[in-house]
């Protein structure tokens, strides 16, 4: 994870077949790992929305706040720009932030890779995450 002065970066990546993984780091003397992996059966199927919720309250639970989220999706076909404005609206609703603090991009990969020859797509997310202030 990269470390910032206003927070701390986490990375949300899904491995195939695995389901999303997320990774914390603190750096105030020692290391601090959240490892949420959804490999159990159960979600199998599951809503991503409701994953990304209870993901969510974990990491909350851990004491962070949401800097800001970048994602980039990557994928030949379908275009999905005409669904990003509603992608975002969801995923700050769930994370109860700002619309602003949510950022999506899709891309192509110029015909490279299995992206490219459309047997798959693939998602990348950067998640600043700062320490939340004590009331």
């Amino acid at each position: 994870c990269k470390q910032r002065k206003s927070g701390k970066a986490s990375r949300v990546t899904n491995v195939a077949g695995k389901g999303p993984r997320v990774s914390v780091s603190a750096n105030k003397g020692s290391a601090m790992h959240a490892g949420l992996w959804y490999t159990d059966p159960a979600y199998k199927g599951i809503d991503s929305k409701k994953l990304l919720s209870e993901t969510w309250h974990k990491i909350e639970d851990l004491g962070w706040e949401l800097g800001n989220l970048d994602t980039t999706i990557c994928l030949q076909t379908p275009k999905v720009s005409n669904s990003i404005d509603a992608m975002r609206k969801v995923i700050a609703e769930i994370l109860h932030v700002e619309l602003d603090r949510i950022s999506i991009k899709a891309t192509t990969t110029e015909k490279l890779g299995f992206v490219g020859t459309q047997d798959g797509i693939s998602a990348h997310a950067v998640v600043l995450l700062k320490e939340r202030k004590k009331k």
